[in-house]
């Protein structure tokens, strides 16, 4: 059987002990022999792997055990609001939940938990997961900002082709318009500027050939 159990320290962190029971059996290779007693070995957790882990992928991790959360890698100030939420999680869904969403300290997290030893008769030890998603909305915030701001120019840019086209087009029809009312007054000799080879510019050429 493994289990976990919380030895009697003064560093909280360092309490957690994997507890190994194997039965001694006389003879060994007998499964039906006399059971003499069993050799019990304790090991406290390695903080290598729970390092390891939050280095590359930015994931706190800890064990559950009879309600106190132990971990080297969780903030000490999220420990206990996390071992309470976690908890709560447990008695609606014992099941283990791929994932759930907490606020801790004001930011986001997600949550994730399972147990390692179920059916063990020690207490059922879980193993926690929190990753905090302060980053990613940051970059969701970022990356929508980036989003907005090429859509304000791509506007900007359009607004300012489309105030240069309609320009281009309501100069020389105020010019024809101008010149129209001149050859109302009698004023043959008005000409217009030809500003383009367009269907534009050819009307212009055609009112100076008529005036």
């Amino acid at each position: 059987e493994v289990g976990y159990l919380a030895a009697e320290t003064d560093d909280v962190q360092s309490k957690l002990r994997e507890v190994v029971v194997t039965p001694i059996v006389d003879p060994p290779d007998d499964p039906a022999g006399l059971t003499m007693g069993a050799l019990i070995t304790g090991f406290p957790l390695p903080d290598i792997g729970a390092q390891a882990l939050s280095d590359m992928s930015h994931i706190l991790s800890g064990i559950l055990l009879e309600g106190k959360l132990y971990s080297r890698t969780i903030p000490e100030t999220m420990i206990e609001p996390l071992a309470r939420r976690v908890a709560q999680e447990m008695a609606a869904s014992p099941a283990p939940r791929t994932e759930f969403i907490v606020p801790i300290n004001g930011e986001p997290h997600r949550v994730f938990y399972s147990a390692l030893n179920p059916g063990s008769p020690f207490p059922t030890a879980y193993q926690v997961g929190l990753y905090s998603l302060a980053a990613a909305q940051k970059d969701k915030r970022d990356l929508q900002w980036k989003i907005l701001t090429a859509s304000g120019l791509v506007l900007l840019g359009a607004l300012a082709l489309s105030l240069l086209i309609s320009h281009g087009l309501s100069v020389p029809i105020h010019e024809l318009v101008a010149g129209t009312e001149a050859i109302q007054r009698g004023e043959f000799h008005v000409k217009v500027s030809v500003r383009s080879g367009d269907e534009i510019g050819r009307l212009a050429a055609s009112f100076n050939e008529m005036a």
